[in-house]
């Protein structure tokens, strides 16, 4: 009886070291995979904790580069100037013979003023000249009449 009672006693002291050496064996696989993924750079992500707060929601992005047109065209103007007006914006589609832009035209104005004032002069002075010159040709022929005569000098028929 004592045989049996021991084989009892060994059976569960047996039974009893198997259930530890398999929950030892659980625990250690359980920490190397814990460890495994700590290993492989995973790690929690730091969370921010803010209340609620109400508002629109709106996403903003920003960018940089350039932007380049199928087809460009260069204006270049005949006279310079102060822009006045620009009826296109940057990038605009343009047809052909469409204004890009209007030039101030104030000193252009003045300068053709100017331009018909100067004419104005010029044709006072034609009309002096050629009254000038009918009364040099009147005195011109007073005074070869009065050569013929001989009333007047030589020198006199020089000037």
């Amino acid at each position: 009886m004592q045989t049996n009672r021991l084989k009892k006693h060994v059976s569960w002291v047996v039974m009893i070291g198997a259930v530890i050496c398999i929950w030892l064996l659980f625990t250690m696989l359980q920490k190397k995979e814990g460890q495994d993924k700590s290993d492989k750079g995973v790690q929690p992500a730091p969370v921010e904790v803010a209340s609620i707060q109400r508002g629109q929601i709106s996403l903003r992005r920003t960018f940089n580069g350039s932007l380049e047109a199928q087809a460009e065209f260069v204006v270049a103007p005949k006279v310079g100037g102060r822009v006045e007006r620009m009826p296109v914006n940057l990038a605009d589609t343009v047809e052909n013979g469409q204004i890009v832009a209007e030039l101030d035209n104030d000193e252009y104005v003045q300068a053709v003023a100017l331009a018909n004032a100067d004419l104005s002069v010029t044709i006072a002075n034609l009309v002096e000249a050629e009254s000038a010159l009918e009364i040099a040709d009147r005195e011109f022929e007073r005074v070869e009449i009065l050569k013929k005569r001989g009333v007047a000098s030589e020198s006199r028929y020089d000037e």
